[in-house]
């Protein structure tokens, strides 16, 4: 029910409608999220995952056509809504990435007891979700988790800022300032370096993997 709610390419007819879009999934993951860290302390593993499953379906409907549309529509129009709503569903994926209850139930789900009677796309999706809330801190202290949800969101924003502008100088300016809040990310997090920190909790694993990876089939 929820899916139905959001899914379809009514949306896209309009450059308001990824504005309408973006905030109806917000909303709906919003509910998830809440219906998630309310049973956080039963023992209905299956069913919380089942949540988070459409939770992540749910921010998908915005994250994919949004990225697609700001990198490659022709009409600026439609760039700037999509870029403003990927940028709307990234802020609310720093506060996911920071739910405790969220966290103990992926614990819980992955232990010996529970992970066995899970679904191969189950496990994997709850195991993902996992590592990318250790990434983004999620066992720092509030304020340290503040600093780094400051640090992605700026990222997100530059990043958008970097398919909207046209002019070679204003893209330099933005790129520079891009790679600059990238790095002090991972300096925080004490990471050599902002590909290193993305790439942790991929199959691929590190910038030296890719490398190797590259250099095999060249």
């Amino acid at each position: 029910a929820y899916l139905e709610t959001v899914d379809g390419l009514m949306y896209l007819h309009s450059s308001a409608g990824l504005s309408i879009r973006a905030e109806l999934c917000v909303d709906l993951a919003r509910e998830l999220l809440e219906l998630v860290e309310d049973g956080a302390g039963e023992d209905d593993v299956a069913f919380a995952l089942e949540a988070i499953d459409t939770l992540n379906n749910v921010l998908c409907l915005v994250l994919d056509p949004a990225e697609a549309t700001r990198n490659t529509h022709p009409d600026p129009r439609y760039r700037e809504a999509a870029s403003k709503a990927h940028q709307q569903v990234y802020q609310f994926m720093s506060v996911l990435n920071g739910s405790a209850a969220l966290y103990n139930v992926l614990c819980k789900a992955l232990a010996p007891g529970h992970v066995g009677a899970l679904s191969e796309p189950m496990k994997r999706n709850a195991a993902m979700m996992k590592r990318d809330m250790d990434s983004f801190g999620i066992h720092r202290p509030d304020e340290e988790r503040e600093v780094i949800m400051d640090y992605t969101n700026d990222s997100e924003a530059l990043a958008g800022q970097l398919t909207q502008t046209a002019d070679a100088a204003q893209r330099l300016r933005v790129l520079e300032a891009l790679l600059l809040t990238r790095h002090r990310l991972a300096r925080y997090l004490q990471q050599p370096s902002y590909a290193h920190w993305s790439m942790q909790p991929t199959m691929v694993a590190s910038p030296e993997a890719a490398w190797r990876f590259l250099t095999a089939l060249a």
